[in-house]
C-alpha cells in the first residue's frame, strides 16, 4: 500500500484591515469594528507622525505573528501594502469628497481645544492655510491626501493597483457620503462577521469662517487623484448595490430599517437608565475608593 501524501493546503488566516484615512468617518467605523470583532479588534493608531510613517507588509506580518488573536487591525499608518501572500486580507477604506475632507481636517485641527495636530491650522486663516500647505508646499497628507494615505504614494499608477485589489476581492472602497449604505452592505455580504453595524456620528467639525465658492474650486484643482479615488469608491458601491438589491425600493427599505437601528442605539445611549447606570458606577467607585492606581491594576 502506497503512502499517501496530504497535499491539502492550510487555510489562510483571515484578517480584516481598516485603512483609516483621517477625517473619513474613522471614529464611527472604529466603534462598529470594536463591537463586531470584540477582543480580536486591534486599534493600531500610532503616536508616530502618520504623514511620514507607514507600515509595510513586513511590519504587519510581524504584528500578526505576535498577536495571533488579531482578527481586525485598524490604524492611520496603513496603506494597500499589505501581506496578501501570507493572509486572507480583506481591507476596507472610506473615501470622502476631497474638498470636504480637506476642510474637515482644517477645522478639526483648528478648533481642537486639547491637541495641536496641525499648528498652521490654528495660526492661519483658511485662505492663507490653502496658499501655504496646499498650493506652495503640496503637503503630502493634504495634496491628494487620500491617495497618499491609501497607497503611500501620489503616483497615478497606484490607481491601477487599487482597481486590481478591488477586482480580486481584497479591497472594499466605500464613500463616506454613503456610510449607512456601506454598513448595510457589510451586514449583507458578511453576516457572520458584521452582525450589527449600527453607529453614532462622531467628531463633527465646527466652522468659524465662511468658505467662498472660489476657494473651494481652488482646493478642488489640487485633488485630481482623490477625485478619481472617489469615483472608484462610488462605482464599487454601485456594483455591490446592484448585486444585493433587485430594486431601488428594496434598497430604500433596507436603509430605512438600518437608520432605525441607529436611532435605537442613540436613544439607548442617551436614555436616563443608561446615564443613571454611569452615575451609580461613579458613585460606587467614590464610596469604594476606587483610585486610578487601583483601576490600573484591576481593569481587564
Amino acid at each position: 500500500m502506497k503512502n499517501e501524501i496530504n497535499t491539502t493546503e492550510k487555510k489562510q488566516r483571515t484578517v480584516w484591515i481598516n485603512i483609516h484615512i483621517p477625517k473619513c468617518a474613522g471614529t464611527s467605523f472604529a466603534g462598529i469594528l470594536r463591537y463586531n470583532f470584540g477582543h480580536g479588534f486591534i486599534d493600531g493608531r500610532s503616536y508616530l507622525n502618520s504623514i511620514s510613517f507607514k507600515y509595510s507588509s513586513q511590519h504587519l506580518r510581524e504584528i500578526f505573528t505576535y498577536i495571533p488573536y488579531a482578527k481586525c487591525y485598524y490604524g492611520h499608518n496603513l496603506t494597500i501594502d499589505l501581506p496578501f501572500k501570507d493572509y486572507d486580507i480583506k481591507a476596507i477604506a472610506f473615501i470622502r469628497k476631497p474638498v470636504d475632507r480637506f476642510l474637515s481636517h482644517y477645522f478639526y485641527c483648528r478648533n481642537d481645544p486639547i491637541n495641536n495636530f496641525d499648528p498652521d491650522a490654528k495660526r492661519l486663516n483658511l485662505e492663507d492655510y490653502v496658499k501655504k500647505n496646499l498650493l506652495a508646499l503640496k503637503r503630502a497628507d493634504l495634496w491628494n491626501g487620500q491617495m497618499y494615505h491609501l497607497t503611500g504614494s501620489h503616483t497615478r499608477d497606484k490607481l491601477q493597483r487599487v482597481t486590481e485589489l478591488i477586482n480580486d476581492g481584497h479591497l472594499y472602497l466605500f464613500s463616506v457620503e454613503r456610510f449607512s449604505e456601506a454598513c448595510v452592505m457589510l451586514e449583507r455580504c458578511f453576516p457572520d462577521v458584521f452582525v450589527d453595524t449600527a453607529y453614532l456620528v462622531k467628531n463633527i467639525s465646527s466652522k468659524d469662517q465662511q468658505i467662498s465658492l472660489e476657494l473651494r474650486e481652488e482646493i478642488k484643482t489640487q485633488m485630481s487623484l482623490d477625485q478619481e479615488l472617489y469615483k472608484i469608491a462610488n462605482q464599487q458601491m454601485d456594483n455591490i448595490s446592484d448585486s444585493l438589491f433587485e430594486t431601488e425600493k428594496i434598497k430604500k427599505q433596507a436603509l430605512i430599517e438600518f437608520e432605525q437601528k441607529c436611532e435605537n442605539l442613540k436613544r439607548q445611549i442617551n436614555s436616563p437608565v443608561y446615564r443613571g447606570k454611569l452615575l451609580i458606577k461613579a458613585a460606587l467607585e467614590r464610596v469604594l475608593k476606587v483610585t486610578p492606581q487601583v483601576q490600573a491594576f484591576t481593569t481587564p
